[in-house]
């Protein structure tokens, strides 16, 4: 949910769709002309999505992976109102090794393991400045089963949903 929609991958098709809450009708779809979205070609290790929403101080992406290609990971930046593809990066990663990942002030992260209870993020890049950043940061995943993650730039936090538990991970941030 930002900006008054609610915004989702329309399952068996390439396509995100923004739902606006107060019409309550679907104002606006795109579809990502190379992604995968159907198979075994999940954005991450778990078989939940070909698709990760992602909202941060800079607005709305979407991170996924590339049909046939395991090392490539996409994040575009989108255009909250119509869904136009304002900018895409193109990241080479074998992203179907980690369990999720977000987005925080214009840098990806990935959580190695979302079912082990200690794991690491040890992946960021940063969109902008297009570098990788070395990194790792112990991640808890106390029930297990963690299987959405993401960073809510309002609270400074993120969020998770651990089998069934909501969890509240706040952070340090550095505005270095």
């Amino acid at each position: 949910v930002y900006k008054g929609a609610f915004y989702y991958h329309h399952s068996g098709y390439n396509e995100i769709i923004r739902f606006d809450l107060d019409k309550e009708v679907v104002v606006a779809k795109t579809s990502l002309p190379i992604a995968a979205f159907q198979g075994t070609n999940y954005v991450y290790a778990t078989e939940y999505n070909y698709f990760d929403l992602a909202v941060d101080e800079n607005g709305l992406w979407v991170i996924y992976g590339v049909d046939g290609q395991p090392n490539t990971l996409l994040v575009t930046k989108m255009n909250p109102s119509d869904l136009s593809m304002e900018k895409t990066w193109n990241i080479t990663v074998d992203h179907q090794g980690y369990g999720n990942g977000f987005i925080s002030c214009g840098t990806l992260y990935l959580i190695k393991n979302i079912h082990a209870k200690n794991t690491l993020i040890d992946f960021a890049y940063d969109l902008y400045t297009k570098e990788y950043k070395t990194l790792r940061l112990k991640f808890t995943n106390p029930f297990r089963m963690n299987n959405m993650i993401s960073y809510n730039p309002q609270h400074k936090k993120i969020y998770g949903w651990d089998r069934g538990n909501q969890l509240t991970y706040p952070l340090l941030m550095d505005n270095m």
